[in-house]
């Protein structure tokens, strides 16, 4: 081998270091950035993992059947279900909407009951999801005047953010998806 043909083997084996060298420094760098991957979709673990959605789910079911019911002879009720399953903006949200509930619930001898219907998990990322919610609610008044009980029901439609804590899934924000 000659010098000129030694001269140009090392230099393709530097190159080669090199090359493989910053590989593994933009790898390491993209897997700290990215959780392990550039794309957010693939970190979504909400379609493969089976047993972490369906905690998920059944949490947030949870979590809306009790903090979205009222029953005007236990109002603290409701408080109590909200202090558990709620944090962040989410229990402001919710103080907001159950506000005219809590003020016209007595006289009104008011009952609302919400049931999920069904739930999707659009997003899982550890310890943070956001789940699509549908749901029934069913209110029955009876106002002093009244002689029978007046009912309606309604569904609903909204998404929630929730976050894992050490005592469960809590709910972040509500998305009321432009209702």
């Amino acid at each position: 081998m000659t010098l000129r043909q030694r001269t140009a083997l090392i230099a393709a084996f530097a190159a080669a270091a090199l090359l493989i060298g910053y590989a593994a420094f933009a790898a390491t760098r993209a897997s700290a950035a990215g959780g392990g991957s550039a794309d957010p979709a693939s970190r979504n673990t909400a379609l493969t993992d089976a047993a972490g959605t369906s905690a998920l789910k059944g949490a947030v079911t949870s979590a809306v059947n009790a903090a979205f019911s009222y029953d005007y002879a236990k109002p603290n009720a409701t408080q109590q279900a909200a202090d558990k399953w709620l944090t962040g903006r989410a229990r402001s949200q919710h103080a907001t909407m159950f506000r005219a509930i809590r003020a016209q619930g007595p006289k009104l001898k008011l009952l609302l009951t919400t049931t999920v219907t069904g739930a999707g998990v659009q997003q899982l990322n550890g310890g943070r999801a956001r789940v699509l919610i549908y749901a029934d609610q069913r209110t029955v008044a009876t106002p002093a005047k009244a002689k029978s009980p007046q009912s309606s029901d309604a569904p609903a439609a909204f998404a929630a953010d929730a976050v894992k804590t050490a005592s469960g899934w809590r709910l972040t924000t509500l998305d009321t998806l432009g209702q």
